[in-house]
């Protein structure tokens, strides 16, 4: 790639990631406010409960694999495959740990709603890793536009 080339596709990947940050950003919000009109302060809190174990499992998930692979220069099948299986090995983990001690999680807040969402809602760990090598590869190529478009669907 040439420097003039780069220079475009570093430009682009600027625009789209900021616009589709911006975008991103303004729907979270915006799906914030929603739900605060739409929930009860119980149930909005419960909500909370759920994004806080839902992130702290997200930390594991991805364990910084797909980063490494940006930064390698030679990316081979098997690199592609032992983060893939990783990644989908530990999200396996972090929806079992969640799965199971979800009654544990409802006891300590009181809520026994807390244990039939904490299971459902711990099912997304299983797809997050299917999608992280997929997108380590657009990022590779330098596809900003479609990293910036997959987040605008899938939160809706």
């Amino acid at each position: 790639m040439t420097s003039k080339n780069l220079k475009e596709s570093a430009i682009a990947g600027m625009l789209w990631s900021g616009t589709g940050n911006i975008v991103l950003q303004s729907l979270q919000f915006l799906f914030s406010i929603i739900l605060a009109r739409l929930l009860t302060p119980e149930d909005y809190g419960l909500t909370a409960i759920l994004f806080f174990f839902y992130s702290l499992a997200m930390l594991f998930v991805d364990a910084g694999f797909t980063n490494a692979l940006i930064r390698k220069k030679n990316i081979t099948q098997s690199d592609l495959s032992t983060a893939f299986y990783f990644n989908f090995i530990v999200g396996l983990l972090c929806f079992s740990l969640l799965f199971f001690s979800a009654p544990y999680i409802a006891s300590f807040y009181g809520k026994p709603l807390l244990t039939n969402l904490v299971r459902v809602f711990s099912l997304t760990l299983l797809f997050v890793p299917l999608m992280l090598v997929q997108n380590f590869q657009l990022q590779r190529k330098l596809d900003f536009k479609r990293i910036s478009i997959i987040p605008q669907i899938r939160n809706l």
